[in-house]
Protein backbone atom coordinates (compact mmCIF):
# COMPACT_ATOMS: atom_id res chain seq x y z
CA UNK A 1 0.00 0.00 0.00
CA UNK A 2 2.82 2.43 0.86
CA UNK A 3 4.45 1.78 -2.49
CA UNK A 4 1.19 2.35 -4.36
CA UNK A 5 0.63 5.65 -2.57
CA UNK A 6 4.18 6.78 -3.34
CA UNK A 7 3.86 5.84 -7.01
CA UNK A 8 0.50 7.62 -7.22
CA UNK A 9 1.96 10.81 -5.76
CA UNK A 10 4.86 10.80 -8.20
CA UNK A 11 2.60 10.06 -11.20
CA UNK A 12 0.32 12.92 -10.15
CA UNK A 13 3.28 15.28 -10.00
CA UNK A 14 4.54 14.14 -13.39
CA UNK A 15 1.08 14.39 -14.99
CA UNK A 16 0.70 17.98 -13.85
CA UNK A 17 3.89 19.18 -15.55
CA UNK A 18 4.35 20.18 -19.18
CA UNK A 19 7.79 18.88 -20.16
CA UNK A 20 9.86 21.22 -22.32
CA UNK A 21 12.36 18.53 -23.31
CA UNK A 22 11.02 15.10 -24.24
CA UNK A 23 12.64 12.19 -26.04
CA UNK A 24 11.44 8.82 -27.24
CA UNK A 25 13.61 5.77 -27.84
CA UNK A 26 13.31 2.02 -28.01
CA UNK A 27 14.62 -1.20 -29.45
CA UNK A 28 14.19 -4.90 -30.02
CA UNK A 29 16.47 -7.86 -29.27
CA UNK A 30 15.60 -11.23 -30.82
CA UNK A 31 17.70 -14.39 -30.94
CA UNK A 32 18.02 -18.07 -31.77
CA UNK A 33 20.51 -20.77 -30.84
CA UNK A 34 21.61 -24.29 -31.66
CA UNK A 35 22.31 -26.01 -28.37
CA UNK A 36 23.61 -29.43 -27.45
CA UNK A 37 24.89 -31.66 -24.70
CA UNK A 38 23.03 -31.50 -21.39
CA UNK A 39 22.08 -27.92 -22.17
CA UNK A 40 19.53 -29.25 -24.63
CA UNK A 41 17.64 -31.07 -21.88
CA UNK A 42 16.69 -33.98 -24.16
CA UNK A 43 17.32 -37.61 -23.32
CA UNK A 44 19.77 -38.42 -26.13
CA UNK A 45 21.56 -35.06 -25.78
CA UNK A 46 21.50 -34.34 -29.50
CA UNK A 47 21.68 -30.79 -30.81
CA UNK A 48 18.44 -28.87 -31.14
CA UNK A 49 17.24 -25.35 -31.97
CA UNK A 50 15.69 -22.96 -29.52
CA UNK A 51 15.06 -19.24 -29.48
CA UNK A 52 13.19 -16.35 -27.94
CA UNK A 53 12.10 -12.78 -28.65
CA UNK A 54 14.49 -11.66 -25.92
CA UNK A 55 13.11 -8.19 -25.37
CA UNK A 56 11.44 -5.16 -26.85
CA UNK A 57 11.23 -1.78 -25.17
CA UNK A 58 9.92 1.75 -25.57
CA UNK A 59 11.13 4.69 -23.46
CA UNK A 60 9.92 8.23 -22.85
CA UNK A 61 12.08 10.73 -20.98
CA UNK A 62 11.40 14.37 -20.18
CA UNK A 63 12.43 17.41 -18.15
CA UNK A 64 10.69 20.72 -17.38
CA UNK A 65 11.69 24.17 -18.63
CA UNK A 66 14.06 24.82 -15.74
CA UNK A 67 15.74 21.41 -16.07
CA UNK A 68 15.30 20.69 -12.35
CA UNK A 69 12.47 18.14 -12.59
CA UNK A 70 12.33 15.06 -14.76
CA UNK A 71 10.89 11.60 -15.24
CA UNK A 72 11.50 8.43 -17.24
CA UNK A 73 9.14 5.60 -18.22
CA UNK A 74 10.52 2.53 -19.99
CA UNK A 75 8.16 -0.31 -20.87
CA UNK A 76 9.81 -3.63 -21.65
CA UNK A 77 8.63 -6.98 -22.96
CA UNK A 78 11.31 -9.41 -21.85
CA UNK A 79 11.75 -13.06 -22.86
CA UNK A 80 9.11 -15.26 -24.39
CA UNK A 81 6.95 -15.40 -21.24
CA UNK A 82 5.70 -11.90 -22.02
CA UNK A 83 4.10 -13.20 -25.21
CA UNK A 84 2.09 -15.77 -23.26
CA UNK A 85 -0.34 -13.18 -21.94
CA UNK A 86 1.70 -11.43 -19.24
CA UNK A 87 2.45 -8.46 -21.46
CA UNK A 88 4.96 -5.63 -21.01
CA UNK A 89 5.91 -4.21 -17.63
CA UNK A 90 7.87 -1.13 -16.50
CA UNK A 91 11.62 -1.59 -16.50
CA UNK A 92 12.19 2.03 -15.50
CA UNK A 93 9.63 4.24 -13.76
CA UNK A 94 11.24 7.14 -11.97
CA UNK A 95 11.00 10.85 -11.23
CA UNK A 96 13.42 13.32 -9.66
CA UNK A 97 13.49 16.92 -8.49
CA UNK A 98 16.35 19.29 -7.67
CA UNK A 99 14.87 22.08 -5.50
CA UNK A 100 18.39 23.56 -5.38
CA UNK A 101 21.56 22.64 -7.26
CA UNK A 102 23.02 20.93 -4.19
CA UNK A 103 20.06 18.58 -3.48
CA UNK A 104 18.25 15.97 -5.57
CA UNK A 105 15.23 13.88 -4.52
CA UNK A 106 14.64 10.63 -6.40
CA UNK A 107 11.77 8.16 -6.28
CA UNK A 108 11.38 5.19 -8.57
CA UNK A 109 12.83 1.96 -9.91
CA UNK A 110 15.46 1.50 -12.59
CA UNK A 111 15.75 -2.11 -13.69
CA UNK A 112 19.23 -1.50 -15.11
CA UNK A 113 20.36 -0.14 -11.70
CA UNK A 114 21.52 3.21 -10.39
CA UNK A 115 24.58 3.89 -8.19
CA UNK A 116 26.48 1.18 -10.10
CA UNK A 117 30.26 1.45 -9.47
CA UNK A 118 31.38 1.12 -13.14
CA UNK A 119 30.68 -0.89 -16.26
CA UNK A 120 33.75 -3.11 -15.84
CA UNK A 121 31.75 -5.31 -13.50
CA UNK A 122 28.30 -5.08 -15.04
CA UNK A 123 26.56 -5.04 -18.43
CA UNK A 124 29.22 -2.89 -20.08
CA UNK A 125 31.88 -5.59 -19.86
CA UNK A 126 30.31 -7.46 -22.77
CA UNK A 127 28.15 -4.61 -24.08
CA UNK A 128 24.92 -6.59 -24.13
CA UNK A 129 23.76 -10.12 -24.80
CA UNK A 130 24.64 -11.50 -21.37
CA UNK A 131 23.57 -15.11 -21.04
CA UNK A 132 22.73 -15.38 -24.74
CA UNK A 133 25.71 -14.39 -26.88
CA UNK A 134 28.13 -13.92 -23.98
CA UNK A 135 28.92 -15.60 -20.65
CA UNK A 136 28.48 -13.28 -17.68
CA UNK A 137 27.40 -13.87 -14.07
CA UNK A 138 26.39 -10.27 -13.37
CA UNK A 139 24.97 -11.07 -9.92
CA UNK A 140 28.33 -12.29 -8.66
CA UNK A 141 30.14 -9.22 -9.99
CA UNK A 142 27.63 -6.96 -8.28
CA UNK A 143 28.49 -8.76 -5.06
CA UNK A 144 32.19 -8.10 -5.60
CA UNK A 145 31.59 -4.40 -6.37
CA UNK A 146 28.37 -3.55 -4.47
CA UNK A 147 26.27 -0.43 -4.77
CA UNK A 148 23.81 -1.10 -7.59
CA UNK A 149 20.15 -0.46 -6.78
CA UNK A 150 17.62 -1.96 -9.20
CA UNK A 151 14.59 -2.12 -6.89
CA UNK A 152 12.09 0.57 -5.92
CA UNK A 153 13.96 3.19 -3.88
CA UNK A 154 13.75 6.67 -2.42
CA UNK A 155 17.05 8.57 -2.56
CA UNK A 156 18.33 11.94 -1.35
CA UNK A 157 21.49 13.11 -3.10
CA UNK A 158 23.73 15.93 -1.91
CA UNK A 159 26.34 17.74 -4.05
CA UNK A 160 28.05 19.92 -1.47
CA UNK A 161 31.50 20.32 -3.05
CA UNK A 162 32.88 19.71 -6.53
CA UNK A 163 33.40 16.01 -7.22
CA UNK A 164 31.64 14.72 -4.08
CA UNK A 165 28.27 12.95 -4.23
CA UNK A 166 26.56 11.74 -1.05
CA UNK A 167 23.50 9.54 -1.61
CA UNK A 168 21.16 8.39 1.17
CA UNK A 169 18.96 5.60 -0.18
CA UNK A 170 16.04 3.72 1.32
CA UNK A 171 14.93 0.52 -0.39
CA UNK A 172 11.13 0.25 -0.46
CA UNK A 173 10.89 -3.29 -1.87
CA UNK A 174 9.90 -6.24 0.32
CA UNK A 175 12.70 -5.95 2.85
CA UNK A 176 12.07 -6.82 6.48
CA UNK A 177 15.08 -5.10 8.02
CA UNK A 178 14.25 -2.89 11.01
CA UNK A 179 14.79 0.84 10.61
CA UNK A 180 16.46 1.03 14.03
CA UNK A 181 19.10 -1.45 12.73
CA UNK A 182 19.62 0.47 9.51
CA UNK A 183 17.46 -2.05 7.71
CA UNK A 184 17.01 -1.44 3.98
CA UNK A 185 19.23 1.65 4.20
CA UNK A 186 22.08 2.31 1.78
CA UNK A 187 24.70 5.05 2.10
CA UNK A 188 26.65 5.70 -1.08
CA UNK A 189 29.56 8.16 -1.29
CA UNK A 190 31.39 8.89 -4.55
CA UNK A 191 34.38 11.21 -4.90
CA UNK A 192 35.85 12.04 -8.30
CA UNK A 193 39.55 13.02 -8.19
CA UNK A 194 40.34 15.22 -11.21
CA UNK A 195 42.57 13.49 -13.81
CA UNK A 196 42.96 10.49 -11.49
CA UNK A 197 39.77 8.50 -10.98
CA UNK A 198 36.75 7.87 -8.81
CA UNK A 199 36.43 6.39 -5.30
CA UNK A 200 33.13 4.79 -4.28
CA UNK A 201 32.19 3.72 -0.75
CA UNK A 202 28.97 1.89 0.17
CA UNK A 203 27.33 0.74 3.36
CA UNK A 204 24.22 -1.37 2.79
CA UNK A 205 22.08 -2.09 5.84
CA UNK A 206 20.69 -5.52 6.65
CA UNK A 207 17.99 -6.61 4.23
CA UNK A 208 16.15 -8.90 6.59
CA UNK A 209 15.26 -8.94 10.27
CA UNK A 210 16.65 -12.22 11.59
CA UNK A 211 15.31 -12.24 15.12
CA UNK A 212 17.75 -11.38 17.89
CA UNK A 213 20.80 -12.15 15.73
CA UNK A 214 22.78 -9.00 15.01
CA UNK A 215 23.38 -8.14 11.36
CA UNK A 216 25.43 -5.05 10.48
CA UNK A 217 25.02 -5.07 6.71
CA UNK A 218 27.58 -4.95 3.89
CA UNK A 219 30.41 -2.54 3.15
CA UNK A 220 32.09 -2.08 -0.21
CA UNK A 221 34.85 0.10 -1.58
CA UNK A 222 36.23 0.52 -5.08
CA UNK A 223 38.54 2.75 -7.10
CA UNK A 224 38.02 3.26 -10.82
CA UNK A 225 40.23 5.14 -13.26
CA UNK A 226 40.24 5.71 -17.01
CA UNK A 227 42.58 8.69 -17.13
CA UNK A 228 45.94 7.78 -15.56
CA UNK A 229 47.29 5.94 -18.65
CA UNK A 230 46.04 6.54 -22.19
CA UNK A 231 43.80 3.67 -23.31
CA UNK A 232 43.83 1.98 -19.88
CA UNK A 233 40.78 1.62 -17.62
CA UNK A 234 40.85 -0.34 -14.38
CA UNK A 235 38.88 -0.93 -11.21
CA UNK A 236 39.86 -2.53 -7.90
CA UNK A 237 37.61 -3.14 -4.93
CA UNK A 238 36.37 -5.32 -2.11
CA UNK A 239 33.21 -6.02 -0.14
CA UNK A 240 32.32 -7.77 3.09
CA UNK A 241 29.19 -8.64 5.02
CA UNK A 242 29.26 -8.10 8.79
CA UNK A 243 27.25 -9.67 11.57
CA UNK A 244 27.78 -10.69 15.17
CA UNK A 245 29.60 -13.99 14.74
CA UNK A 246 28.30 -15.56 17.97
CA UNK A 247 24.72 -15.18 16.67
CA UNK A 248 25.37 -17.02 13.40
CA UNK A 249 27.41 -20.11 14.24
CA UNK A 250 26.42 -23.36 12.56
CA UNK A 251 27.84 -26.81 11.77
CA UNK A 252 29.09 -25.59 8.38
CA UNK A 253 30.34 -22.30 9.82
CA UNK A 254 31.44 -22.94 13.43
CA UNK A 255 33.05 -19.51 13.83
CA UNK A 256 30.16 -17.57 12.29
CA UNK A 257 32.35 -15.98 9.61
CA UNK A 258 31.14 -14.09 6.53
CA UNK A 259 32.73 -13.90 3.07
CA UNK A 260 35.28 -11.30 2.06
CA UNK A 261 35.31 -10.44 -1.66
CA UNK A 262 38.15 -8.96 -3.73
CA UNK A 263 37.93 -7.92 -7.37
CA UNK A 264 39.91 -6.44 -10.26
CA UNK A 265 38.77 -5.30 -13.68
CA UNK A 266 41.03 -4.03 -16.51
CA UNK A 267 40.35 -2.81 -20.05
CA UNK A 268 42.94 -1.63 -22.57
CA UNK A 269 42.27 -0.11 -26.00
CA UNK A 270 45.21 0.00 -28.44
CA UNK A 271 43.47 1.42 -31.51
CA UNK A 272 41.63 -1.26 -33.50
CA UNK A 273 42.30 -3.89 -30.84
CA UNK A 274 41.92 -4.24 -27.13
CA UNK A 275 41.62 -6.64 -24.23
CA UNK A 276 39.50 -6.87 -21.10
CA UNK A 277 40.05 -9.04 -18.05
CA UNK A 278 38.45 -9.55 -14.69
CA UNK A 279 39.39 -11.54 -11.63
CA UNK A 280 37.68 -12.03 -8.29
CA UNK A 281 38.07 -14.08 -5.14
CA UNK A 282 35.62 -14.86 -2.36
CA UNK A 283 37.02 -16.18 0.95
CA UNK A 284 34.76 -18.05 3.41
CA UNK A 285 31.96 -18.68 0.96
CA UNK A 286 30.80 -19.58 -2.52
CA UNK A 287 28.04 -18.00 -4.63
CA UNK A 288 25.74 -20.98 -4.03
CA UNK A 289 25.78 -19.99 -0.34
CA UNK A 290 24.65 -16.43 -0.96
CA UNK A 291 21.16 -15.16 -0.33
CA UNK A 292 21.24 -12.65 -3.15
CA UNK A 293 18.86 -9.71 -3.15
CA UNK A 294 18.92 -6.27 -4.71
CA UNK A 295 22.31 -6.60 -6.33
CA UNK A 296 24.52 -7.41 -3.36
CA UNK A 297 25.13 -9.87 -0.59
CA UNK A 298 22.60 -9.26 2.20
CA UNK A 299 22.48 -12.35 4.38
CA UNK A 300 23.17 -16.04 3.97
CA UNK A 301 24.68 -19.26 5.26
CA UNK A 302 28.38 -19.48 4.48
CA UNK A 303 30.85 -22.33 4.44
CA UNK A 304 33.77 -21.16 6.52
CA UNK A 305 36.65 -22.72 4.58
CA UNK A 306 35.37 -22.32 1.03
CA UNK A 307 37.12 -20.15 -1.52
CA UNK A 308 35.70 -19.09 -4.87
CA UNK A 309 37.91 -17.75 -7.69
CA UNK A 310 36.88 -16.37 -11.09
CA UNK A 311 39.14 -15.26 -13.93
CA UNK A 312 38.07 -14.14 -17.39
CA UNK A 313 39.98 -12.51 -20.27
CA UNK A 314 38.53 -11.19 -23.54
CA UNK A 315 40.73 -9.87 -26.39
CA UNK A 316 38.94 -8.18 -29.29
CA UNK A 317 39.73 -6.79 -32.73
CA UNK A 318 37.67 -4.27 -34.71
CA UNK A 319 37.94 -4.83 -38.48
CA UNK A 320 35.63 -1.94 -39.33
CA UNK A 321 32.91 -4.04 -40.91
CA UNK A 322 32.83 -6.43 -37.96
CA UNK A 323 34.24 -6.85 -34.46
CA UNK A 324 35.70 -10.12 -33.18
CA UNK A 325 35.62 -10.98 -29.45
CA UNK A 326 37.15 -14.05 -27.85
CA UNK A 327 36.12 -14.58 -24.24
CA UNK A 328 37.67 -17.24 -22.01
CA UNK A 329 36.95 -17.85 -18.35
CA UNK A 330 37.53 -20.23 -15.47
CA UNK A 331 35.65 -20.66 -12.17
CA UNK A 332 37.17 -22.59 -9.25
CA UNK A 333 35.96 -23.61 -5.81
CA UNK A 334 38.26 -25.00 -3.16
CA UNK A 335 36.97 -26.61 0.01
CA UNK A 336 38.64 -27.05 3.37
CA UNK A 337 36.48 -29.97 4.45
CA UNK A 338 38.23 -32.78 2.56
CA UNK A 339 36.16 -32.41 -0.61
CA UNK A 340 37.87 -32.20 -3.98
CA UNK A 341 38.15 -28.79 -5.56
CA UNK A 342 35.77 -28.12 -8.45
CA UNK A 343 36.46 -26.25 -11.68
CA UNK A 344 34.28 -24.91 -14.47
CA UNK A 345 35.34 -23.16 -17.66
CA UNK A 346 34.04 -21.57 -20.87
CA UNK A 347 35.32 -20.52 -24.30
CA UNK A 348 33.12 -17.94 -26.03
CA UNK A 349 34.16 -16.38 -29.39
CA UNK A 350 31.59 -14.18 -31.15
CA UNK A 351 31.26 -11.69 -34.02
CA UNK A 352 29.41 -8.36 -34.05
CA UNK A 353 28.39 -6.84 -37.39
CA UNK A 354 27.21 -3.18 -37.20
CA UNK A 355 24.06 -2.49 -39.23
CA UNK A 356 23.48 1.23 -38.86
CA UNK A 357 20.84 1.54 -36.16
CA UNK A 358 21.33 -2.07 -35.15
CA UNK A 359 23.70 -5.01 -35.18
CA UNK A 360 23.91 -8.73 -35.85
CA UNK A 361 25.80 -11.06 -33.51
CA UNK A 362 26.72 -14.71 -33.82
CA UNK A 363 28.98 -16.80 -31.64
CA UNK A 364 29.97 -20.12 -30.15
CA UNK A 365 29.82 -21.15 -26.49
CA UNK A 366 31.70 -24.16 -25.21
CA UNK A 367 31.42 -24.68 -21.47
CA UNK A 368 31.94 -27.31 -18.79
CA UNK A 369 30.79 -27.42 -15.17
CA UNK A 370 28.83 -24.16 -15.47
CA UNK A 371 25.75 -22.91 -17.26
CA UNK A 372 25.72 -20.17 -19.89
CA UNK A 373 25.79 -17.41 -17.25
CA UNK A 374 29.01 -18.85 -15.67
CA UNK A 375 27.03 -20.03 -12.62
CA UNK A 376 27.57 -23.57 -11.40
CA UNK A 377 25.50 -25.97 -13.49
CA UNK A 378 22.65 -26.47 -12.66
CA UNK A 379 20.63 -24.77 -9.89
CA UNK A 380 23.78 -24.08 -7.87
CA UNK A 381 24.95 -27.73 -7.87
CA UNK A 382 28.70 -28.32 -8.11
CA UNK A 383 30.02 -29.98 -11.29
CA UNK A 384 30.82 -33.69 -11.34
CA UNK A 385 34.11 -35.11 -12.58
CA UNK A 386 32.30 -36.76 -15.50
CA UNK A 387 30.39 -33.58 -16.32
CA UNK A 388 29.95 -33.30 -20.09
CA UNK A 389 31.15 -30.37 -22.13
CA UNK A 390 28.20 -28.46 -23.57
CA UNK A 391 27.94 -26.11 -26.50
CA UNK A 392 25.67 -23.47 -27.96
CA UNK A 393 25.74 -21.50 -31.22
CA UNK A 394 23.73 -18.32 -30.47
CA UNK A 395 22.78 -15.48 -32.78
CA UNK A 396 20.70 -12.34 -32.37
CA UNK A 397 19.50 -9.15 -34.07
CA UNK A 398 19.39 -5.88 -32.14
CA UNK A 399 17.71 -2.72 -33.44
CA UNK A 400 17.54 0.63 -31.65
CA UNK A 401 15.82 3.91 -32.41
Amino acid sequence: MKKLIAISVMIALVAGVTFAESSFSGGIDIGASVIGGKAAGNADEKAEFNGAPREGQFQWKGTNDEGNFGATLRMRVQDSWAFDGNGPSPNVIEAWWKPIDQVKIYLGQNGDAIFEPTNLNHWGYNQGGEGWITTHDWKYWRTIFPGAEDKYVMAFSFYLIDGLDINLIYNLTNGTGLLEDGGNMHVNVVYAIPDIGKVQLDWIGPWANIGDAKDYGTIGASFHSASIVDGLEFQVGFSKHFWKADDHKSLSNPDGKTPTNFGLGVAYIGGEWGVKLRSAMTINGTPAGYSYANGFNRTGTYLEKDKHIVFTVMPWYDMGNMKINFDFGIVMDSHGDGEDSTTGWWVNPYLTVPLGAGKFQIGMKIYNGINAMSNWDWMGAKPKKDDDTKFAMPMRFVFSF
